[in-house]
């Protein structure tokens, strides 16, 4: 099985010349706007058109966008499933979420609450199809299986160092506390210390946006 990722956008991607067994659509947020839109409804708009007929889609965050994913796949006939649901409903879905909902995986940063909903629900929605026994577990070490890098991971312990890669301020709103929080146990057990963080984005980001989850008492 091969995971194709889309460059940018979706509609306009080369991606499209491939004819997939499931398409995911994670979130929306605010970003690369010059090329894909300056509204939350305009970006999705470019997102779902990797939608395709009789393809199911599986779309992670409903947000208030729902409804511009709902009627793509309506238009071109595809079933669609929103994971926040359909964790909730009985089914394979469920079974793979509860599975996962406690379990020790080696992705810690914060975003893997609402990820594993998305990546449930694919589960559930390929499990006609592809076999599923030992997914659990391969998503518990999801890292060192695919040599994912860079989602709050953690160098070192002495020094504590740790690094992610979140750049935009959608990512922000849910890696900030997870910063901030580590930021004020540290400083609580160092006091003669710094907590330095090292931050770099490109220019084109929403950095007046950002800043707000960024801690205060940092050395910058």
């Amino acid at each position: 099985v091969a995971v194709i990722e889309c460059g940018l956008g979706g509609r306009l991607d080369s991606t499209n010349i491939i004819t997939p067994e499931l398409a995911i659509i994670t979130n929306i947020g605010l970003d690369h706007c010059e090329h894909l839109g300056f509204s939350l409804a305009e970006i999705a708009g470019e997102k779902a058109g990797i939608i395709k007929a009789g393809i199911p889609v599986v779309i992670g965050e409903r947000g208030e966008v729902g409804d511009v994913f709902l009627k793509r796949a309506q238009e071109v006939g595809a079933s669609i499933f929103f994971a926040e649901d359909e964790v909730l409903k009985e089914g394979a879905q469920r079974r793979f979420y509860m599975e996962l909902e406690n379990a020790d995986m080696d992705l810690k940063g914060a975003c893997q609450e609402k990820n594993i909903r998305t990546v449930c629900t694919a589960l559930g929605v390929l499990e006609s199809k592809f076999e599923t026994n030992g997914a659990v577990e391969n998503i518990c070490r999801a890292a060192e299986l695919t040599g994912l890098r860079g989602r709050w991971e953690i160098l070192g312990n002495e020094p504590f160092v740790v690094c992610d890669t979140g750049h935009n301020s959608h990512g922000f709103k849910v890696l900030g506390p997870q910063i901030q929080a580590t930021a004020a146990e540290w400083i609580k057990n160092h006091p003669q210390g710094k907590f330095h963080m090292v931050f770099g984005v490109v220019a084109d980001k929403d950095l007046d946006s950002i800043v707000e989850y960024l801690p205060k008492d940092a050395h910058y």
